[in-house]
């Protein structure tokens, strides 16, 4: 993913101090290609960057997401290991339907939603095949719906869950590359302003970008 070339707080700051030096200036910047257009364009992005939706609170978004997801999970375990405790009653512990349990791999789906999708339609099917024998120890049609319930809801859940990480990574991509659009930008209109107005003291300062200066880096990290 391309990696912003500032601070988005400190870009949207410059950029409203060069929109505005610009727009004043215009006139004299025109001879360099700074026309209206550029400049109304660059306002365009500016106002989008203000309103474009905050990684942050799509962040907030996806982690609400995986706290309901986990609760689904935490769910579907309970009602595995309800249906666990009426097999080993009915069948025992070692019997053929126990180690339906492990063949399904419920022990390790507790920790993993992909697992548990994978392993609850064996819970079913074992719940509804038998629930002539398990139906004396307190199953009920009822809880094999529940568990139904419980698989498609986790199912729901992940899937919004995959979507919203995707629309994370789409955002994080538009944010960065308006950005650096912006930071493009910038330095594109302080570089004409810095020639046009060299012997202006006054309107020169207008077109320094306020930039902190980069780290030197070694050259396993500089960029390519």
């Amino acid at each position: 993913m391309t990696r912003l070339k500032q601070p988005e707080e400190l870009i949207l700051t410059n950029a409203l101090i060069t929109l505005q030096a610009a727009t004043d200036n215009q006139p004299a910047l025109e001879a360099y290609g700074i026309t209206t257009a550029i400049i109304n364009e660059f306002s365009a992005k500016i106002t989008q960057a203000q309103t474009i939706e905050k990684e942050e609170e799509k962040m907030a978004e996806l982690n609400q997401i995986t706290s309901q997801k986990n609760t689904k999970l935490k769910d579907c375990t309970n009602w595995g290991e309800q249906l666990k405790l009426r097999v080993d009653l009915a069948f025992g512990k070692k019997s053929p339907e126990a180690k339906v349990f492990v063949t399904s791999k419920f022990t390790s789906a507790k920790r993993s939603e992909n697992q548990m999708m994978n392993t609850l339609p064996a819970l079913l099917e074992l719940a509804q095949n038998k629930s002539d024998t398990l139906a004396g120890y307190g199953q009920t049609p009822e809880f094999i719906q529940t568990g139904e319930d419980l698989l498609q809801s986790l199912i729901k859940i992940d899937q919004i869950q995959e979507q919203t990480k995707a629309e994370k990574r789409s955002l994080s991509k538009e944010r960065h590359s308006l950005f650096n659009q912006l930071y493009e930008t910038i330095n594109k209109i302080n570089k004409v302003g810095q020639m046009v107005f060299a012997a202006d003291s006054a309107k020169l300062e207008l077109f320094r970008s306020n930039w902190p200066k980069r780290k030197k880096t070694t050259p396993a990290e500089s960029e390519s």
